[in-house]
């Protein structure tokens, strides 16, 4: 039985900052809540500033830790493995070295495709997903 259905996002021209705005953006608009789940806390600050410049005219409702309010935040960012938001949703800004969390139905990889360890990490994830029968891949 499929428990999640997972997508994969090989970046070629944009960076994860570049890239994350249309996804979340997309996500939210359907009615989606969601974790961003980054490397460290260091992107998590600088996606979340990113998100606060990257448009004059759309407005992206996110948060991190220094932001506090995480229960009621839609798109919350963080280096943790939370969901403080109840977020069916979960966008990870490099390949996981395990499985994602089961209490989203929905999860997105995203990976830098012109850096080869990055890349082989992605394809790694990809087969040990699709080894597990537990995610419908996309």
């Amino acid at each position: 039985m499929v428990e999640q259905d997972i997508r994969f996002y090989h970046l070629h021209r944009q960076s994860v900052a570049q890239a994350l705005p249309a996804l979340l953006s997309k996500a939210w608009t359907v009615g989606n809540r969601i974790v961003v789940k980054c490397r460290d806390d260091a992107e998590s600050e600088a996606l979340t500033k990113e998100l606060w410049t990257f448009s004059k005219t759309i407005f992206l409702p996110h948060g991190n830790k220094k932001d506090g309010y995480d229960a009621e935040q839609p798109i919350w960012l963080t280096a943790q493995e939370e969901n403080p938001n109840q977020a069916n949703m979960l966008l990870v800004t490099s390949p996981p070295e395990g499985e994602l969390p089961q209490d989203f139905s929905l999860g997105c990889i995203m990976f830098n495709g012109a850096d080869e360890v990055e890349l082989q990490a992605a394809r790694a994830c990809w087969r040990r997903m699709k080894d597990s029968g537990k995610a419908n891949l996309s």
